[in-house]
């Protein structure tokens, strides 16, 4: 927490930032914290739980900080999206626009923040991820059970109705699995949980890392991540399971600990993650935009995807018949990828 510039703390309503507060309510005499929230109007029944501002504010509260919090709408990722795209530079899955506002609310403020980001891959905090693999010591077994729950947005059997014929001929859809191998292939013969650890820690937080540098980067802000300390990495890492979850309860002991200094509401409370309610959205008609966009005539035109099944991608998310807002995320960034990248079209510096 050295910094010769105001220091802030990117709050969620869990435990990984909680307990950064905790710590540096300690050294920071006038702690600032920053929170993000969504308009949970009418929100399905899957999606009521995910609005952490009141834990948020009783975080900010039990350690007297002066708390700042931004709502972003449907029509929020509209606003950004050329710059997000633009900054990006490189296509990211998930829905990396409330970090964008994030990033913009904090840095009226600050220009460091520390953040919660990493307390899940190194601690052990996704039970429902290592359940399914964890009697699996046979390694064709663990990896088509393992490869398939992250095949997130188009499975290997959809692939060839998904891509057009023009994509097909210049794909190799065996790559995916081959380059899932050559990631993997370190951890051969190890346990099943440390092999997903091991993934996740070279993939899924290294994009998430990538990600939060960029947005917060485009800030003029410099973004400080405690949990992927090398030191606490190897220690972790050597850690017996069982300390790290039991049953459904992930990252065990380290709840454990801060329950004796967080309240335990927070301690123990069920990852939510920053995930704004877009099944709510899209089932209310309120992101048309991205049909508007992945589905115009201007997408179309490039003749990477088949209409028909973006058509019926669509009609499942507004239906609720499936929850496809990754897949739809996605087509929406690269679309704009192309018009920024391809197209030669400029960021919008008017929503930066």
């Amino acid at each position: 927490m050295i910094s010769d510039v105001p220091v802030g703390i990117l709050l969620s309503g869990g435990m990984d930032s909680g307990t950064i507060s905790y710590f540096a309510s300690k050294e920071l005499p006038n702690m600032m914290t920053f929170t993000g929230g969504f308009d949970f109007t009418k929100a399905v029944a899957t999606e009521s739980f995910l609005d952490e501002r009141a834990e948020a504010e009783k975080i900010a509260r039990l350690f007297s900080a002066e708390h700042y919090e931004d709502v972003l709408y449907p029509e929020s990722p509209n606003l950004v999206i050329k710059n997000l795209v633009w900054h990006l530079e490189d296509l990211r899955l998930g829905m990396s626009y409330p970090q964008y506002f994030l990033a913009k609310l904090s840095s009226r403020f600050v220009k460091v923040a520390l953040s919660g980001t990493g307390g899940d891959e190194i601690f052990g905090g996704y039970p429902w991820r290592y359940a399914p693999i964890a009697s699996l010591t046979k390694q064709d077994e663990f990896d088509k059970t393992y490869y398939n729950y992250w095949s997130r947005l188009v499975k290997d059997d959809e692939k060839k109705d998904f891509f057009s014929q023009k994509s097909l001929k210049k794909m190799d859809l065996s790559r995916p699995f081959k380059e899932y191998r050559h990631l993997i292939s370190p951890m051969d013969g190890q346990k099943p949980i440390d092999k997903a650890m091991y993934f996740e820690q070279k993939t899924f937080l290294h994009g998430f890392l990538i990600v939060e540098d960029k947005l917060f980067m485009a800030h003029s802000m410099e973004v400080r991540v405690p949990y992927t300390d090398l030191e606490l990495a190897k220690l972790l890492n050597a850690m017996p399971d069982k300390m790290k979850f039991r049953g459904n309860t992930g990252k065990y002991f380290f709840r454990k600990t801060m329950s004796k200094f967080l309240p335990k509401e927070i301690a123990y409370k069920k990852k939510t993650g920053f995930t704004p309610p877009e099944r709510t959205w899209y089932q209310q008609g309120r992101m048309d935009y991205v049909r508007e966009t992945i589905l115009g005539k201007r997408s179309l035109a490039r003749d990477y995807f088949e209409p028909e099944f973006l058509k019926k991608t669509w009609h499942e998310s507004i239906t609720g018949k499936k929850d496809q807002r990754l897949l739809l995320w996605s087509l929406f960034c690269f679309e704009w990828w192309n018009r920024i990248f391809l197209d030669g079209e400029r960021k919008d510096d008017q929503n930066s």
